[in-house]
């Protein structure tokens, strides 16, 4: 079932929104490409040799860009080339960048490889940038990357842990997705959005610290994290989106900021360790089966909130925070 639903996203994220449009398609040699405003874009490599040197041209049309599924781990490649004079790419020890952007475009999944060093100057990791280097164990990112892309460490199932610099602003959809061995990621203030599904099935993680900056929790987000235990949703996040914490199985506390008015659609689903949860007074929005299979949670709500009249309209059990009159004899 997991692997269904990785190769499921899979399609879902590697099917490039150009080909809504019927756009000819030549092949060249090994080289499938189409041309956009004059320039040749590789769709698809037909060969079978591990080193590809991706040409400066296809039919007379400069090489600019390759669509994201050219490069998928299905392929055995272990190393790019490209010509010194290559307008838009260039090479370093086999992996390949982009040059006009200065952004990591891939490091090829069939190349051996345990740690890594992004150069520095490289600004971003594109979109699959390490997808499927399963041998890898560790990465070192420079000051001067400020984004990570859709999937850029997909099935990193050997990462054991990341440090996001300071430069990084965002982290894509599926950026991590599925890296099992992960245990820890350090994430800093800068970054102000996290991409849907950016930790589904790291079920190594034991915690992680969202920063201040973050203002939603997209869908999928922490999708069976089954290893995660504890979480504090910071200030600032209004939104906690659809299947958030879905199967996160060894949650035992998480925090709910008073400027969170939404929680999606079995957001915290199967969340079994989980026995209490406080919502503030500010949430006005519950998805259907938020709480499902959290059989031992209490929700602790305002009397009169709109979280107590979801909590006795779907049989959740509820207790009141807030003003407490009961008598006590600490003060004595």
């Amino acid at each position: 079932m997991k692997r269904f639903v990785v190769a499921l996203f899979v399609v879902l994220f590697l099917t490039p929104c150009a080909y809504a449009k019927a756009v000819k398609q030549q092949q060249s040699g090994d080289f499938v490409y189409e041309v956009h405003n004059g320039k040749a874009w590789i769709t698809n490599y037909t060969g079978t040799a591990s080193e590809v040197a991706i040409p400066n041209e296809l039919g007379g049309f400069p090489v600019s860009a390759l669509y994201r599924f050219m490069l998928n781990s299905d392929l055995s490649i272990t190393a790019f080339k490209v010509r010194y004079d290559h307008p838009y790419f260039a090479t370093i020890d086999g992996v390949l960048f982009d040059k006009v952007n200065k952004s990591l475009v891939r490091v090829p999944s069939a190349k051996y490889i345990r740690t890594y060093e992004i150069p520095d100057g490289v600004t971003s990791i594109g979109d699959d940038a390490f997808c499927g280097c399963d041998s890898l164990t560790s990465i070192t990112i420079p000051n001067s990357v400020t984004s990570i892309g859709d999937s850029a460490f997909f099935d990193c199932s050997s990462l054991t842990s990341i440090t996001i610099p300071d430069s990084v602003t965002s982290i894509g959809d599926s950026a991590f997705f599925d890296c099992s061995s992960l245990t820890s990621i350090t994430i800093p203030d800068s970054v102000t959005s996290i991409g849907g599904c950016a930790f589904f099935y790291c079920s190594s993680l034991t915690s992680i610290t969202i920063p201040d900056s973050v203002t939603s929790i997209d869908e999928w987000t922490f999708r069976n994290c089954s290893s995660l235990t504890s979480i504090t949703v910071p200030h600032g996040v209004t939104s906690i989106g659809n299947y958030a914490f879905w199967g996160c199985s060894s949650l035992k506390s998480i925090t709910i900021p008073d400027s969170a008015t939404s929680i999606g659609k079995w957001a915290i689903k199967d969340c079994s360790s989980l026995t209490s949860i406080t919502l503030p007074d500010s949430v006005t929005e519950i998805g259907e089966e938020a709480f499902q299979g959290c059989n031992n949670l209490t929700v602790s709500v305002i009397e009169g909130s709109y979280a107590e009249s979801w909590c006795k309209e779907n049989g959740v059990a509820y207790t009141y925070y807030g003003d407490d009159w009961r008598d006590n004899s600490d003060w004595l």
